[in-house]
């Protein structure tokens, strides 16, 4: 059956399940639309070798491989089927990545989702054609990141960032996600010179932006539930952002800073209820923003005071190609 599915903070469309009978028989049939099978129980031999049959015709779809029944405890049965190119592992009772050397010369895109066993990541040091990679509660995958030289799209969940220093490696990045977990400072970030999309949500211990007025590239900024931001100031100074989203930024009271970026066409403002009508009202000084999308108890809150602003509707989603990947990113 097709599902559209919500994992790990991934919407995953066009998804459709692989029974073991079916496999077995040779009775699969592959729904057109269908860019990723997944299964949830360890399969025999015999399921094995259609799955391997269907990846050899089909290999750019991506498998998925979840559960929790305690049948899955490694990825050897990636030994049975050609290189696979995408990868999403939800197995929450996997104690080893034995199986994934398979993909080494293939795999450009891994989903590695939190397990109850600390993993030895170093299978992963191979991956050398990796570009995307998303990876949650694996705090050892930093010593990790400098062998994955080809990574363009980065996503951090609940991993605990002393220091940004494993991902300034990362020279061809282009993307790079920070949600939940732990990250104390960004001013490393500069040092990413391809870097177009960050996006830091609901991370603990950052307090403030200083460094990200030395980002060169960076054309989209996602920031949600961070409390401990109060100022803004930093990004006023990045000429090259074209998009801002603030969603839920309770520390943030005033737009004076959003206003003061140059080249801002695409704001979105969400669950910022503490904003007054007069912050709306900055932005008609805004230089160079054309399309706004608000809340709608702000929109309200507008109407009933007679005030108008004069830009366009943002799409909801943004226009970096990471975004337009396979592997489309939540927002909630």
């Amino acid at each position: 059956m097709l599902l559209l599915v919500k994992i790990g903070g991934l919407w995953m469309q066009n998804v459709q399940t692989v029974s073991e009978s079916d496999l077995a028989a040779g009775t699969f049939v592959l729904r057109p639309d269908t860019r990723r099978v997944q299964f949830k129980s360890a399969l025999g031999a015999e399921a094995l070798s259609g799955l391997a049959a269907l990846f050899r015709t089909h290999p750019d779809l991506e498998l998925r491989v979840y559960g929790r029944d305690g049948s899955l405890s490694d990825l050897s049965f990636l030994r049975s089927v050609p290189p696979l190119r995408a990868l999403h592992v939800e197995v929450d009772g996997l104690k080893s990545l034995r199986g994934i050397e398979a993909t080494a010369q293939s795999l450009e895109s891994l989903v590695l989702g939190a397990t109850r066993a600390s993993l030895d990541l170093a299978p992963l040091n191979d991956l050398t054609r990796l570009s995307r990679f998303y990876v949650e509660g694996h705090d050892q995958v930093l010593s990790v990141l400098p062998s994955l030289g080809s990574l363009r799209s980065l996503t951090l969940r609940s991993i605990v960032l002393r220091s940004l220093e494993p991902v300034t490696c990362l020279s061809a990045l282009e993307a790079l996600d920070l949600k939940l977990g732990v990250v104390p400072q960004l001013d490393r970030l500069t040092e990413l010179g391809s870097l177009q999309y960050l996006e830091v949500w609901s991370v603990r211990g950052l307090d403030t932006l200083s460094g990200l007025e030395g980002m060169a590239s960076v054309e989209e900024v996602y920031l949600q539930g961070i409390s401990g931001i109060s100022s803004l100031a930093p990004l006023a100074d990045v000429a090259s952002l074209t998009r801002l989203t603030l969603k839920n930024m309770v520390g943030i009271h005033l737009l004076d800073d959003v206003v003061r970026i140059p080249h801002l066409s695409d704001l979105v403002l969400e669950e910022m209820p503490h904003l007054g009508v007069a912050e709306y009202v900055k932005l008609r000084s805004a230089p160079a923003l054309e399309r706004l999308l608000i809340a709608p108890h702000a929109r309200q809150a507008l109407v009933r005071s007679g005030v108008e602003l004069p830009f366009g509707s943002v799409t909801e989603t943004g226009r970096h190609p990471s975004l337009r990947s396979s592997l489309a990113r939540a927002r909630s």
